[in-house]
């Protein structure tokens, strides 16, 4: 298992913390491949996607005003998302449970599919006030994680903190 943090500073563009920075937190688990595809993803794991696309697809880099922003290069992998299922001011650690909770019924179906995929759990934190939410995860989210053989990033977006 791996763990990774990237923190940005976003305070130098006033146009960026206000429109898009708000003090949030959200999870998702990523499979990455590019043998598998999502549909074949869905099968094995015996359960839909929240978001998938596949080679060649542009893959969306963020949400304006409710309509998704979407890169001009294409992707050269299939993916399969994920998505914790709680309210995004609820800390990190609630979203992880959730999203480990819906898939504690398909760890063996997951774990059959690390000879062909790439995966980890990728966590964003976005903090713009003093307000922050609270960036801490207990032993049990931690042995919970682990037991899915996964790795973990988090994404920290730091705007007038």
């Amino acid at each position: 298992m791996k763990f990774d943090v990237k923190a940005v500073k976003a305070q130098e563009s006033q146009f960026f913390c206000e429109n898009f920075m708000k003090d949030e937190a959200r999870a998702r688990l990523s499979i990455i491949s590019k043998r598998v595809t999502p549909e074949e993803i869905d099968t094995a794991m015996g359960m839909n996607c929240d978001e998938a696309s596949k080679i060649g697809d542009k893959g969306v880099i963020g949400e304006k005003d409710g309509k998704k922003i979407y890169s001009t290069k294409p992707k050269e992998y299939n993916e399969w998302i994920l998505y914790s299922k709680v309210n995004k001011s609820s800390a990190i650690e609630d979203h992880l449970d959730n999203l480990i909770t819906q898939l504690a019924s398909n760890v063996e179906q997951l774990k059959r599919l690390f000879e062909d995929c790439d995966m980890e759990i990728v966590c964003y934190v976005s903090l713009n006030s003093c307000n922050a939410l609270t960036i801490s995860l207990s032993k049990k989210i931690i042995e919970r994680i682990y037991v899915l053989d996964v790795d973990l990033s988090f994404d920290l977006f730091l705007g007038g903190v």
